[in-house]
Parts: C-alpha cells; sequence; structure tokens
C-alpha cells in the first residue's frame, strides 16, 4: 500500500483545509506552494472528505469498499479508466459506455442495435451527456463502438434511480462522461495500432502549466478488413439478407482545454466531433443505400469558488446531430435528413453547511428539430413530397435540493425541478377534416406561441445506516420528458428521428420507487447490493405508419399513436474493485410491458426490448507487471417480435396473417469474450504493450433479425415458409500495439 511521508502528509493536509467542500471542483495552488507531483484532489460529496488523489506514477483507487453503503444515492454506478481498460471488447476496443451495459438493469440490445434501455426506459428516455453537453447518438458501428473515446474521458457515472434535481428532460437514466479536467506536467503522447482501427492521444501542457491541453483522435478502416474477412470465409451473410457488400468507416476527434485563471477561477472548454459513414447495396435487385450520421458537441464551463463553502459552475454548451439517407433502386432515388442543433446555457451553485448540502440553479436550452425531410425521384420524374417540418422550442428549467444528515445513521435527500416548454413560430399547422382532407393552413411567425407546457419533477431518497458494512435506502422521482425518438423499425438505427413535444405530441411522463440493502465485505475486498423497482410511464409513442409517410405533409400525429407503460424488476449486483483479481457478477429480473389502445384492444403485452432474465460475469486478472487477462460472459433472453401464424394465397397473392403483438421470442443471446495483455520492458522515453482479443469466443450464432423464406409454386398452389435466422458477427480475433512516450 502506498504510504505518504511525513512532509507530503503536511502539505495534503493543507491542501484539505483550503478545498473543504464536496464537490468535484479542481483549484489550482497559490504559485509560492506549488507542487508537481500533486495533480488534483476528489471530494467525497457524502462524507466532505477527500476520498482520492492522483500524483505522477500512482495512483490511489478513488472507490472505497464501503461507498455504495454510506452514499445516499441508489442506482448510482461510478467506473474508474482501470476498471475499463483491462476488459475484452469487439475489435479490441474497451470504453466506458460499452462497460456501462454490463451492469444490471442494462436491457442488452445485442449485435447492430445501437439502443440501451435502463430499467424498462425506452432509448429516448437516456440523458446521455459529455461534459454537460447532450449526445443525442452515442455510438459508431451500429452500437459496437461508442463516441466516448477511453483515452480522454476521466471519469463515467451512470444513474438508474434518485436522479438528482439537476438532470432531467429524461425519465429514465442518466450517464455522465467527463473528460479529463487535471492539468498535466509533461507532455505525454500514446497511442494503439490494431487491425481494425488506431487512434492518438495527446496530453501537454500550456502557459507554464497553468493549463492542460488534451487531443484524442479515432479512425478505423473497417471496410479494407470486411472485404478480407468475406474472402477468407470468416464472415459470412446471406443473399437473402441483402447485406451481399456492407462499407463501414467512422472517425472522431476531441479536443479539451483546462485553464487554471487563478486560485479560485477556472476555465475548462471541450469539442467532439464525430461521424460514421454505412454503404450496402444488392446487384441482385439493383440496390445501393447510402448513409451518414455524425455528433458535433462542444461545451464552455467557467467554475468560481467564492470561498470553501460556496461555489458555482456556468456552462454554455452546443449539441448537434445530423443524419443523411440516399437510396437508389433501379431508376428509382429516395432521400431522408434529419438534424438537431441544440443551444444551451446551465447554473449550477453548490452551498455547504454542517448538516445540509445545498443545490440550485437554472437551465435554459434552444432546440431546433428537423425530424425528417425528404427527396424522391422516379427516372427524371421529381416526387413531391410535402414541405419539411421544422420545430423551434425552448426548454427553461429551475431546480433546488438539499441533502441533509438528520442523524449519523439517517440522511434524506430531497429536491424539486420545474419544468417550462414552449413551443415557437415559425411554424405551419394544417387543419383537416375527419377524412384528412386539408381544410386551412395557420402560419406562426417568428417566436409566436404555438404551445407551452409546464411540469414539477420530484426528487427524493433516503439512506439509513443498519451498521458500519450495511444499509437499507429508498427512492422516489418523477420526470417530465420534452424530447422523443421516434423508431422506424425494430431495432434502433440512426434513422430513427426525434421529435420534440408540440401542439400533438404530449410530454412523456415516468416515476419510479425503488429500495434496496446495500452491504461491504471489507475482509473480501467486495461490495454487494440487492435493489428492487417499480416505474410506471404515460405518454408513450408507437410509429405506427412508413417512413415514407412520415416525410410528407401529413402531420406527425397522424403516424404516432400514444400509450403507457411499465416496467419492474430486481437486480443484484456483488462487485469487487482493488486487488490482483477485480471484476463483477450482476443478475437482472426485469419485466417491461406496454398498453396502446390501438395495439391488442389495450391489453398489456411486452415491449421489444422486455428481456427477463440478464446476467453479466466480468473478470480481470493482472498476473504480474508484464501479464494481464480478462474476459466478459453475457447472457440474456431474447428480444420481443410479432409472429406470422398462417399464410393464404389470395388472388396469386400471398396474405400474411400475424399472431399477438410481440408475443414470440428471439433465441437466447449469450457470448463469451476474452483478452491478454503483455507489457514490454519499459525503455528510456517510451513504453508499450501488446493486445490479443477475441471477441465470441466459442462462435455464438446469435441472430440479427429473423425473417421468413417462401419457396414454392403460386401455379401449382404449393408454397413452404421457413424461418431464417441471419447473424452479423461469428467469432472474431483482433491484435493491437498500444504505446505511449
Amino acid at each position: 500500500m502506498f504510504k505518504m511521508k511525513r512532509p507530503h502528509r503536511i502539505y495534503f493536509l493543507k491542501l484539505i483545509f483550503i478545498m473543504t467542500f464536496p464537490c468535484r471542483f479542481f483549484v489550482p495552488l497559490p504559485a509560492q506552494e506549488k507542487s508537481h507531483t500533486l495533480q488534483k484532489i476528489i471530494i467525497d460529496t457524502t462524507k466532505n472528505s477527500p476520498i482520492s488523489q492522483t500524483l505522477n506514477e500512482v495512483t490511489v483507487s478513488s472507490r472505497t469498499i464501503d461507498k455504495n453503503v454510506r452514499s445516499s444515492s441508489t442506482g448510482t454506478i461510478e467506473l474508474s479508466k482501470n476498471e475499463v481498460s483491462g476488459l475484452p471488447s469487439l475489435l479490441g476496443e474497451t470504453d466506458f459506455y460499452k462497460t456501462m451495459q454490463l451492469m444490471p438493469g442494462f436491457q442488452k440490445s445485442g449485435e447492430g442495435n445501437a439502443a440501451i434501455y435502463v430499467r424498462g426506459g425506452g432509448y429516448d428516455q437516456n440523458l446521455i451527456m459529455l461534459d454537460e453537453a447532450t449526445v443525442y447518438n452515442p455510438t459508431h458501428l451500429l452500437g459496437f463502438y461508442s463516441v466516448f473515446n477511453t483515452d480522454i474521458i476521466g471519469d463515467a457515472t451512470l444513474i438508474k434511480s434518485g436522479m438528482p434535481a439537476e438532470y432531467g428532460n429524461r425519465i429514465s437514466s442518466v450517464l455522465k462522461f467527463n473528460t479529463k479536467r487535471s492539468i498535466p506536467e509533461r507532455t505525454m503522447n500514446s497511442g494503439s495500432l490494431g487491425l481494425i482501427s488506431s487512434k492518438w492521444y495527446s496530453e501537454i501542457p500550456v502557459l507554464g502549466q497553468k493549463g492542460g491541453l488534451f487531443l484524442a483522435g479515432r479512425k478505423t478502416y473497417l471496410n479494407e478488413v470486411l472485404q478480407g474477412l468475406r474472402h477468407v470465409g470468416i464472415m459470412k451473410v446471406q443473399r437473402s439478407a441483402l447485406l451481399n457488400s456492407i462499407g463501414y468507416d467512422f472517425y472522431d476527434l476531441n479536443v479539451s482545454l483546462v485553464l487554471a485563471l487563478s486560485s479560485k477561477n477556472r476555465l475548462t472548454a471541450s469539442i467532439y466531433r464525430g461521424n460514421d459513414a454505412f454503404s450496402m447495396s444488392n446487384d441482385d435487385i439493383g440496390m445501393t443505400t447510402d448513409m451518414s450520421w455524425g455528433n458535433l458537441v462542444s461545451s464552455l464551463t467557467w467554475s468560481h469558488l467564492f470561498n470553501n463553502k460556496t461555489y458555482i459552475d456556468n456552462s454554455f454548451i452546443y449539441s448537434g446531430y445530423n443524419f443523411n439517407m440516399h437510396l437508389n433502386q433501379d431508376q428509382s432515388r429516395f432521400t431522408l435528413n434529419s438534424q438537431i442543433k441544440d443551444i444551451g446555457f446551465k447554473s449550477k451553485i453548490t452551498r455547504i453547511f454542517d448538516k445540509h448540502n445545498l443545490r440550485g440553479g437554472t437551465e435554459l436550452i434552444r432546440h431546433n428539430v428537423q425530424p425528417n425531410s425528404g427527396e424522391a425521384a422516379s427516372d427524371t420524374t421529381p416526387l413531391y413530397l410535402g414541405s419539411t417540418s421544422r420545430y423551434y422550442s425552448y426548454e427553461l428549467s429551475f431546480y433546488l435540493s438539499d441533502e441533509y444528515e438528520i442523524t449519523p445513521k439517517l440522511s434524506l435527500t430531497a429536491g424539486t425541478r420545474y419544468n417550462l416548454y414552449y413551443q415557437v413560430g415559425p411554424f405551419t399547422e394544417y387543419v383537416r377534416s375527419s377524412e384528412s382532407i386539408i381544410t386551412d393552413t395557420l402560419h406562426y411567425k417568428n417566436g409566436a406561441l404555438v404551445k407551452n407546457y409546464s411540469g414539477l419533477d420530484v426528487r427524493l431518497s433516503m439512506r439509513y445506516l443498519i451498521s458500519e458494512k450495511s444499509s437499507v435506502k429508498a427512492s422516489f422521482n418523477t420526470n417530465n420528458q420534452y424530447m422523443n425518438l421516434v423508431n422506424i423499425s425494430s431495432v434502433a438505427f440512426p434513422s430513427d428521428f426525434w421529435v420534440p413535444s408540440s401542439k400533438y405530441v404530449k410530454p412523456q411522463f415516468g416515476e419510479q420507487y425503488t429500495l434496496g440493502f446495500y452491504r461491504s465485505f471489507p475482509k473480501l475486498k467486495l461490495e454487494g447490493s440487492v435493489e428492487m423497482y417499480y416505474k410506471s410511464f404515460r405518454n408513450q409513442m408507437e410509429f405506427t405508419k412508413g417512413i415514407f409517410s412520415s416525410v410528407t405533409n401529413s402531420p406527425l400525429d397522424e403516424n404516432l399513436i400514444f400509450g403507457k407503460g411499465r416496467a419492474y424488476g430486481l437486480e443484484v449486483l456483488i462487485r469487487k474493485s482493488v486487488g490482483h483479481f477485480t471484476g463483477w457478477v450482476g443478475y437482472t429480473f426485469s419485466r417491461t410491458e406496454k398498453s396502446f389502445n390501438d395495439i391488442e384492444n389495450g391489453h398489456w403485452y411486452p415491449a421489444k426490448y422486455d428481456r427477463p432474465h440478464d446476467i453479466s460475469l466480468v473478470g480481470n486478472y493482472t498476473l504480474n507487471s508484464r501479464w494481464s487477462f480478462s474476459g466478459v460472459f453475457v447472457y440474456t433472453s431474447g428480444s420481443t417480435y410479432t409472429p406470422v401464424v398462417g399464410r393464404y394465397l389470395v388472388a396469386n397473392n400471398v396474405v400474411s396473417q400475424y399472431g399477438a403483438f410481440n408475443s414470440a421470442r428471439m433465441p437466447d443471446y449469450h457470448r463469451l469474450d476474452i483478452s491478454t495483455s503483455y507489457t514490454f520492458k519499459p525503455k528510456r522515453f517510451y513504453s508499450s504493450k501488446l493486445n490479443l482479443s477475441v471477441y465470441n469466443v466459442y462462435n455464438r450464432k446469435n441472430p440479427f433479425f429473423i425473417y421468413p423464406a417462401t419457396t414454392g409454386s403460386l401455379k401449382k398452389y404449393s408454397i413452404t415458409v421457413s424461418r431464417h435466422e441471419v447473424s452479423i458477427f461469428s467469432i472474431i480475433p483482433s491484435l493491437s500495439w498500444q504505446f505511449s512516450f
């Protein structure tokens, strides 16, 4: 165990005296006391004391065994870079986002599906942030990579329940990612060369070590690899799956700047830019498809320390997302575009008292959303699809919360968030008759009020310490959500589009009850928890018509139906975060159901992401300074779909008869990934290691989708329908060389 020398201990106590406030706020030292070894102090919000320190060459774990017991929050999981970097992943790439999906409470979406479902919530019900800015599409490669580059991410937090009042506009969970904030002592470069992609990372001190510049970039060359895999027969897909020829490419870039303006002021700026390009063709039917999508996210934060008990953070943010699709078949062409542009401001102030931790603030966001616009042509004749719909809206929120330590054993956190939402012009509304014929048109001028909503969010959580090693917690929260994702397929695809609340689309509303028991085992260096939850949802949406109908000038509400949902479950987590062997075992039992008047006559039916059983086994073993080994095993119940129960010949056409909605399940999903790393003997100016990982070790054919194949002759009135399963990836080995200097 690392032990401080006495001069360092005295120096460290001085720092604590200067920074005795519970926040993750980094304050530079006065010039006469500056140290080149201590980079940052992180203060635990639950105990008003430092829980970690990062020094040159030495890292003391920021997680204590009893933190989950003493914390007042429920459903909260924090991940360190050490827990993430050693785990195997697809094509040798690991990251925080994918590791979070191994935690209980996630309904895993499977291969080729970028969605994450937390405790029965929809994909759009997760607030995903990078440095306070919303990320609308958090994945590359249809969900296999995330946009969060592990090299530049400093910490990550998942909140499944008991959401703090400072977070809003989502009713399921919060996934928060922060780029590094410590000021580097010297220039450091690192990178990796892999079979699929390569990346580079640099951190550079600036202004005489009063600031730090962080750069990270990634680029894949997957197109060439896919061609090679097909050539040797490792990756095969069926012709009927329309995947004869696939192309894929992505890149991303992170830039972050940290400036210590004075002992009480710090300025941080970050920007992220990423883009994906996907192509698919089938020569048999003369079809080609090209898609591209990407995020542009940036933030600028000024942090000011008034005194050792009061501080404020002010952030200016921008979030942009854009999707384009071009479809060609024979002489027909179709183009689809969707985009989002958010500009916002956030201000949060914290005040610490002896037994109270007060937080309050405000948030203002302007949304500029174009759900989808399309162009089509047949031969050389353009087809009119109607005018493009664009939605402008403002979201204004005020919040206040208090964490109160009633007794040494009992603590209570209460908060409220008041939301105001305004849809404004310019906007064109079409008035229609009962036969859907346009009878009038209403034009709203720029800034004119079209529709407004308001809502109150309530946040309550309680913790009671049974002993020094165990506690019980309970929480209740309600949330309003004003941005909604419309799914046009059974899996989350970039063509899914966002729709803000409007005159026709009411805000989603959700509430959640959570009860949990938490226990630490210091001798075994283990922590465990059991949590139960129940959630209910209102104003849920389903897409009833095709994507072509959604880009015409018909009102969007004619393509949507609205209903309600509910979810309940039990989660078990046993976790070991320190020692040569680290990892966790997670199990989730959950059910997610929906009810729509237009589906199954309003009866409850399983959601498409209802997966009752979910198991994750994660392990990482460090043998010595050279060798480390890791493995991940996942198992989950199959997702639901609506089966075809019969087919008939009517006027020489095959007509399908469908069973109950989402009454059938895909086969269960499971796979094993393993990885090993060898660290070479460090040289004077650089160090490196070699990583070998194998995805899907026992070559499980997990189906991506199921489709019916029809054979026979209509003339002979004889047809045979068989079920075909299509899987994308089988066993995939990957080798990468990582280096730093």
